[in-house]
């Protein structure tokens, strides 16, 4: 073969120079990239010495720019009908070398592809997403409809609820008031418990309490369905007719149903269901009882609670109506009820429960106990209401986008990206027939959310994201691969193209390898799994019901025992609507440092009747439970769901594909049980109704094909013939099919790499097996 070289400067001017040494053993390597999918081509030029006229283009470009040097070698082969290109590829100065002695040269590897060589470099580099500079702060990069955009975020119902219940019978001793201070011998006066709603100051709680005990004017009860201390609580006094002709001091309890400083946070726009059941007794010890009164009463805010005027009283019960002094060691039993399923809470109402007994204490002197209070296990006080707030405004950014500005930053706008799964009909830079099927997503971080991208005058916070930001956060949840090709918008450019993983393993048989000496065939032991994890890192467990929260965490099984290889799965993105609500509910009133504002959120989307994108709440048919699944968000992109777009790679671990091929779920964090189908089928995989812990075979897809694995976890390695021109046809379609087949076998395979030699013109080639 004859070759010829020639180093085209940063000018693209051309100089041909001799051949470099080391080229006879040089072996150009096409190699897949198993994460990503995408095929990469190198020329792995670690032995090439430059001497002559080239070590000098090379040492003064490297003496200028440094590690930032930008030569291209033009690799070309005559093969009698004058020079054709082979290859070219760009030297990667980081690894320049320069030695001079008895003879002096530059020795520097060459690269096929910069655009790849950049994207691997940089492939942890965050970029500004709202960037219009590339890298280098020349370049200026497109403008994006969708980068960002204003979009309304609506409610993601909340249940706010306090359940307070006594788990063990109880009862208490009540000192009650002597005779001398209740106006003289014979005068009644009142004792009292009050069930309170204690107020942890230092943690938020749902509906305005963490905690409830029971108070006494003269000492304080030990516990009450639960017991947050005696001197725990803010108490003022007022007074208001307990009867007719009758005023008596209370000491009594309570609190606001927000937490101070967070303005909409937990904001009720609904009414409560308030229920009470107390089921107990008085018994007289040393004193005789008269009436009781039981009473439940709100304290609007901004009333000081100092006239009886100031209440809502919502049940003023009198219980032994009669008026019938009951005497010492008679027992009275307690039955306290109250239900109102539209009971009316505002921002800042206070709410009192309690119970006001009239005796009158005898041995006035003695200093025993006036009474005993009982309560039964089971006696509860219960407030619930589905808490909803107003729509916010936020700032979002498009899944396509994001990757091609990403893309297009880190490359000086040499590659941008293409995507046919997350292209819209309205995308940018390339628009597409139809929206994709991952299209109609959008993404944010907690400080958007919360609107307080701008809370520093002048310098606007910045979401930044690296391309392994991008693809550790969508490729849980779709299965994508990433590779570089030509871009057919932008004659000579590359783009990165972004698909589903099935794309970058197509039927085109590109190349035939027939009569193969020997084939070697071996298993793939990392590629054959035994438990897998699918949903999400992150998740909202520790505010408003996060229990209920299904985009979380599960774990499944293979039946097979003799591999222990996990397959991890989990998106760095935040799906869960309640972490986005309590997020955006948290607002702009409060600077303080949120755990999620660093976060990316990433929001399933819709287009409107006029073709907008908005929320995509609910989408769900037959919900099982799921509390309030009108304002479900998601729920496309459900771990289930997720795992599905990952069967056709999970069941490869089996070596036949049949009936017996399953996942069995193991595990799973917070709300694994919610079941539902979407109302939207569009791309769905499953064949309908849906649980979350559901086994996953083949009887859950509609078309059993998407379950089936096109690769088989072997490689097939042999040696055979390569010429220059084969080469070329790997160049033009590399994520086509080589045949290969021997006296033993043949067969089918994709490239997982090839070492090609052109000064022998061999190569060794490593497949991967296709499925039949």
């Amino acid at each position: 073969m004859l070759w010829r070289f020639t180093i085209l400067d940063r000018n693209n001017v051309a100089i041909v120079v001799d051949e470099p040494t080391g080229w006879d053993a040089n072996t150009s390597e096409i190699k897949r990239d198993l994460d990503w999918h995408g095929i990469l081509f190198t020329n792995q030029g670690e032995t090439f010495l430059f001497d002559g006229k080239a070590k000098k283009l090379l040492k003064d470009e490297y003496d200028q720019y440094g590690v930032q040097g930008d030569m291209t070698l033009v690799m070309e082969e005559d093969c009698g009908n004058g020079y054709e290109e082979f290859s070219r590829a760009k030297f990667m100065f980081k690894d320049y070398e320069f030695v001079c002695g008895d003879e002096c040269y530059v020795k520097v590897p060459v690269e096929t592809t910069k655009e790849t060589r950049d994207l691997r470099n940089r492939l942890n580099q965050k970029v500004n997403l709202e960037t219009t500079k590339a890298f280098d702060e020349v370049t200026t990069l497109p403008t994006y409809n969708k980068l960002p955009f204003e979009m309304e975020l609506p409610s993601k119902g909340i249940v706010l609820k306090n359940h307070f219940e006594q788990t063990v019978n109880f009862t208490t001793p009540v000192l009650g008031v002597p005779d001398s201070q209740q106006g003289g011998p014979n005068t009644f006066n009142s004792q009292f418990g009050i069930v309170e709603f204690g107020f942890d100051k230092q943690k938020a709680v749902e509906i305005g309490n963490s905690g409830t005990e029971l108070q006494a004017r003269y000492n304080c009860v030990s516990t009450f369905l639960g017991n947050l201390g005696c001197n725990s609580l803010n108490r003022f006094q007022f007074t208001f007719p307990l009867a007719p002709g009758i005023v008596a001091p209370l000491d009594i309890s309570a609190i606001t149903n927000y937490q101070e400083g967070t303005p909409n946070y937990g904001q009720v726009s609904d009414v409560i269901d308030f229920n009470i059941d107390i089921q107990g007794s008085i018994e007289s010890i040393n004193c005789q009882f008269q009436n009781f009164y039981f009473v439940v009463a709100t304290l609007p805010k901004g009333r000081t609670g100092l006239n009886d005027a100031d209440f809502i009283y919502h049940k003023r019960q009198l219980i032994n109506p009669t008026g019938i002094l009951q005497p010492v060691g008679s027992t009275i039993g307690l039955n306290l009820t109250y239900t109102n399923s539209s009971f009316i809470l505002d921002k800042g109402d206070m709410v009192f429960v309690y119970l006001a007994v009239y005796h009158r204490r005898e041995n006035q002197y003695s200093g025993t106990n006036g009474f005993n209070m009982s309560f039964n296990t089971g006696s509860y006080i219960k407030m619930e209401t589905l808490s909803k707030t107003p729509a916010t405004t936020s700032k979002v950014f498009a899944v396509n986008e994001v990757i091609s500005r990403v893309a297009e930053t880190i490359t000086n706008d040499k590659l941008r990206a293409y995507s046919e799964y997350f292209g819209r009909t309205d995308s940018q830079p390339y628009i597409h027939d139809v929206d994709g099927c991952g299209s109609l997503e959008v993404i944010s971080d907690g400080i958007r959310v919360r609107k307080q991208e701008n809370r520093i005058p002048n310098k606007p916070s910045l979401f930044s994201m690296s391309l392994q930001d991008i693809f550790e956060g969508l490729n849980p949840i779709h299965n994508i691969g990433m590779g570089v090709e030509a871009d057919p918008n932008r004659i000579g450019y590359n783009r990165l193209r972004v698909e589903p993983w099935r794309y970058f393993y197509n039927n085109t048989i590109i190349l035939s390898c027939t009569n193969v000496a020997k084939i070697n065939r071996r298993v793939f032991e990392k590629e054959i799994f035994s438990t897998f994890q699918f949903g999400y890192q992150k998740w909202e467990a520790e505010e408003y019901t996060g229990l209920d929260e299904f985009l979380t965490k599960r774990t499944y099984r293979t039946t097979l025992n003799q591999v222990k290889n996990d397959l991890v799965k989990l998106s760095k993105f935040i799906a869960s609507g309640y972490a986005l609500e309590i997020t955006r509910r948290k607002g702009d009133n409060n600077s303080k440092d949120w755990r999620y504002d660093k976060d990316a959120f990433i929001i399933c989307v819709k287009r409107n009747n006029t073709g907008d994108l908005v929320v995509e709440l609910g989408n769900i048919v037959n919900p099982q439970n799921i509390i309030d699944p009108t304002t479900l968000y998601n729920y496309r992109i459900s771990p289930v769901r997720n795992a599905l777009r990952w069967v056709n790679k999970l069941f490869e671990s089996y070596k036949q594909f049949d009936s017996n091929a399953k996942l069995i779920f193991t595990d799973g964090d917070a709300n694994y049980y919610a079941q539902g189908e979407m109302q939207n089928t569009d791309c769905a995989l499953e064949s309908g109704l849906i649980t979350e812990n559901e086994r996953i075979d083949l009887t859950l897809f509609a078309d059993t094909l998407n379950a089936k694995p096109f690769l088989i976890p072997e490689r097939v390695v042999y040696e055979y013939p390569m010429s220059s021109k084969d080469y070329k046809l790997i160049e033009a379609n590399p994520y086509g099919l080589i045949y290969f087949s021997s006296d033993c076998e043949d067969g089918n395979g994709w490239i997982d790499s090839i070492q090609y030699k052109p000064e022998e013109g061999k190569a060794t080639f490593n497949l991967i097996p296709k499925a039949n």
